[in-house]
Formats: structure tokens, C-alpha cells, sequence
């Protein structure tokens, strides 16, 4: 190039402009123009314009103007009684100097386009379908590990979401791809595919403790309810009062129900009766009536006073689901108050420590797990109390139906059967609402 010629102009960089409200610190109301190296999405800019102490309004009503060309043209002047208020961009003016290098977002704003993904509910339901098949085949697998459970469940049920995750955003993109219908979210394959499986994996790793919390509920709470469930007509107390007598083997020969749960001569007399089973079901209805109104510990004590013939004549093959009921009582006769106290106190010592020092996550997690083991120590009582009136009984006997509707289960070789928890299904369908959260861009880049 000889002296003195013109130098070449520089590249032309491709930008995009954006411009939108904005209200300062100070109060005042601006029109902004941003300039980025890709479209930018409302969630970003709102986190930008944050980090700055400004607040965004909405978008401005004009289009984006055009990119700057390289020598900018003379700006209109204002009438002289027309004053244009402070960070404003007059009409046909050219815009404000974009911010030197490109806008990058931050690393909680990348994390939000992740767990907040601007895309529909249905869009996402084949990969919360695939986080929760493949989760609860994790957490199986994780069963199978013996000593090493406790962690593998947990560990292998986050794995089993996210691949799950991953493969229903996969079949998602090739429905996209064979139907020719508009994607769901901005990115590449790759990019989607891993969005949709770090989504489904920490929101198993993050909601799994949920399961573990609650556990010390359902161990106390289903052998009961199944024995429950066995003993309805039992415990239904619907027996008619003028029921006095009950069947025995021999056609035409009755036995008064007075004198065979007579206190102090049951246990011998029940043990020769020969009952019919219609004549067994009706004495042991009459006797769970006449046991009600007493003290859990009274019942327990009113069973276990008759001898195993005698017990085995009132209950018939309903004998092991009688002794689970009458230890449920004995368990639940009064309240652990020190233990209740002390699982509250050990939840709030971790929940003040989040507080004081700003986590929330650990406030929550101690609340939860206070809150949870109390609640697990005074299910007995709470159980034992139930059993004693015809609604608290019909209920705690609907929970394994209960259970087996929100956990319906498939076989697979090796593993045998597998609950799939629709409480799985939920959690990952937490984040798919569809305007519970804000709109957030995706993690590996711009669209």
C-alpha cells in the first residue's frame, strides 16, 4: 500500500441491536440501545440491566435501529422549546456507542436458561417421561447394591433422569425434524439434549431427599394401612345391635356372643368354640366394637389376655393383620414428646444455620428434616387414634390402593419389579409450568 492511500476500512463485525425502557437508579426513564453478538433473550437483559442497579420496562416501540454505519450521520436537532429528557435517544438520531466487546451472560443467567427453558409444557413431557421411567430404574439398580445403597439409590436415580432427559428431548428433536414443526428451544442438538438431561438429573438429585425424608412416614404408616386394608369390614363398627348370637359349624346351634367374649372366661371358651366363618367374622366384628372406646393400650392388653387357640378362633385367618393393628396401638399409646422435641430441635439447629448465615437451601433442609422425623416419631400415636373410628380406618385403608395408583410398577429381567413414583413425575414436571418461572436463555450460547 503506497503512502498516503487510504486506509481500508475495518471488517464489518455482525451485531445485533437492541433497545428497550429502562428506569435508572435515580428514577429517571431511558431508552437504551444494548449491542450484542446474538439476539439476547428478555431474562438476560433483565439480569444485566439488575447487575446495574437499573430496572427494565418493556421494550421500546420503535423496531432496533439499523447497525451503526462507519461514519455515523448528523443527529436532527431538537425544536428549541423541546428538551429531551435525560438518557433518552432522540428520533432519527443516531444511537448511544454500543459497550465495548459483546454482552456475555452471567453464570446464574446461563443456569436459569437451563432450569428455566423458554419452551411449552408439552414440549418437555417426553423428556419428563424419560427422567421419570429411567429414574426409577436408577434407584432400582441403585436397591440391588447391597451395603452400598443408601448412596447408590440416590446417585443412580440422578443418572437414570438425566439419560432419561436426554432421550426424551432426543425424541422430541426428531419429531421436530420428521414434522417439519417449529423447535422448542433455541440451540443445536447437542445443546438441547444436554439442557434436557442436566434438568432432569439435578432435579432427581435435588427432590430425592425428599423420598428419603419422608421415608420414616411410610414404614410406619403401610403395615398398618395393608393390615388395615384387610380388616376393613372389622373395623367398619357396623355391626347391628340386635346381633346377639353367631353360627357355629353345626346347622341350627347358635352361640351367645355375650358369653364367649365374656372377659373372664374368653380365652377358654373361644378356645373350644367351632364357629362357622360367617359365625367367626360376626364375633370378631362384635368384639372390635366392644374394644373401641377403650385405651390403645386397654385393647392391646384385652387381645394378647387370650391364648393363641383363642385368638385364632376370633380372628380366624385374619390373625397376623390383628397382631399388626394391636402393636401399632401398644406403640402409639402415648406421644414421644422428648423424641418429637428433640427431632424439631435438631431440624431448627440446622434450619438457624442457614439462616444466619444466608442459605436458604440449608433452612429449608433443615425445616424439612425436622419437620419430617417429628412427624415419623408421633405417627404411631396419631395412626393409633385413627384405627379406633370408622373414617380414620377406611382411610389409612385406602393408602396401599392409593400407593399402587401413583406408583404403578413394570418388570424388568434381573431387577424384577420397579415403581415408577408419580411424585417423580412432578418434581420434574416443576420446572415445565408454563409461566411459574421467568424466561431464561440456554447454557452453551446464544440460539
Amino acid at each position: 500500500m503506497a503512502n498516503g492511500d487510504p486506509s481500508a476500512p475495518a471488517p464489518e463485525v455482525p451485531h445485533f441491536d437492541t433497545r428497550f425502557l429502562v428506569q435508572t437508579p435515580d428514577g429517571a426513564t431511558a431508552t437504551h440501545v444494548l449491542r450484542t453478538d446474538r439476539p439476547i433473550s428478555t431474562s438476560e437483559l433483565v439480569g444485566h440491566l439488575a447487575d446495574q442497579g437499573s430496572t427494565f420496562l418493556g421494550y421500546a416501540d420503535t423496531p432496533p435501529p439499523p447497525p451503526v454505519p462507519s461514519v455515523a450521520p448528523a443527529a436532527v436537532p431538537l425544536p428549541s422549546d423541546v428538551t429531551a429528557p435525560s438518557g433518552t435517544v432522540p428520533m432519527g438520531a443516531a444511537p448511544p456507542p454500543a459497550p465495548e466487546g459483546a454482552f456475555h451472560p452471567s453464570a446464574a443467567q446461563r443456569a436459569r436458561g437451563i432450569f428455566l427453558p423458554e419452551r411449552s409444557f408439552t414440549s418437555q413431557l417426553p423428556s419428563i417421561a424419560g427422567a421419570t421411567a429411567l429414574g426409577s430404574v436408577g434407584g432400582a439398580v441403585g436397591a440391588l447394591t447391597g451395603p452400598a445403597a443408601p448412596v447408590a439409590i440416590p446417585a443412580l436415580a440422578a443418572i437414570g433422569a438425566a439419560v432419561g432427559g436426554g432421550l426424551g428431548e432426543a425424541a422430541d428433536i426428531a419429531y421436530e425434524h420428521v414434522t417439519g414443526a417449529e423447535p422448542a428451544e433455541p440451540g443445536g442438538a447437542w445443546q438441547r439434549i444436554g439442557n434436557a438431561a442436566a434438568r432432569s438429573g439435578t432435579l432427581e438429585a435435588v427432590t430425592g431427599p425428599l423420598a428419603w425424608a419422608v421415608r420414616p412416614i411410610t414404614k410406619a404408616v403401610m403395615p398398618v394401612a395393608k393390615a388395615v386394608a384387610d380388616l376393613a369390614p372389622i373395623l367398619a363398627q357396623n355391626l347391628p345391635a340386635e346381633v346377639k348370637t353367631v353360627e357355629t359349624v353345626t346347622p341350627g346351634v347358635v352361640r351367645s356372643i355375650d358369653r364367649l367374649l365374656n372377659p373372664e372366661t374368653a380365652s377358654a371358651v373361644l378356645s373350644k368354640a367351632n364357629l362357622s366363618p360367617a359365625g367367626q367374622q360376626t364375633l370378631f366384628r362384635a368384639w372390635w366394637q366392644r374394644q373401641v372406646g377403650k385405651a390403645p393400650e386397654d385393647i392391646a392388653d384385652a387381645w394378647e389376655s387370650l391364648s393363641g387357640p383363642a385368638q385364632q378362633t376370633l380372628a380366624g385367618p385374619q390373625v397376623g393383620q390383628m397382631q399388626t393393628v394391636v402393636d401399632t396401638l401398644k406403640t402409639g399409646a402415648e406421644v414421644p414428646l422428648l423424641r418429637t422435641v428433640r427431632d424439631v430441635a435438631g431440624g431448627g439447629t440446622t434450619a438457624g444455620l442457614g439462616y444466619v448465615t444466608g442459605h436458604p437451601a440449608l433452612t429449608t433442609l433443615g425445616t424439612v428434616v425436622g419437620a419430617v422425623k417429628a412427624a415419623g416419631e408421633a405417627t404411631p400415636y396419631v395412626t393409633s387414634r385413627m384405627l379406633q373410628t370408622p373414617a380414620g380406618a377406611s382411610f389409612l385403608g385406602a393408602l396401599p390402593r392409593v400407593a399402587e395408583t401413583v406408583a404403578p410398577r413394570f418388570t424388568l429381567p434381573a431387577i424384577g419389579e420397579v415403581p415408577v413414583p408419580l411424585a417423580r413425575a412432578g418434581a420434574q414436571s416443576l420446572v415445565a409450568l408454563p409461566g411459574a418461572w421467568p424466561a431464561a436463555s440456554t447454557l452453551w450460547g446464544g440460539p
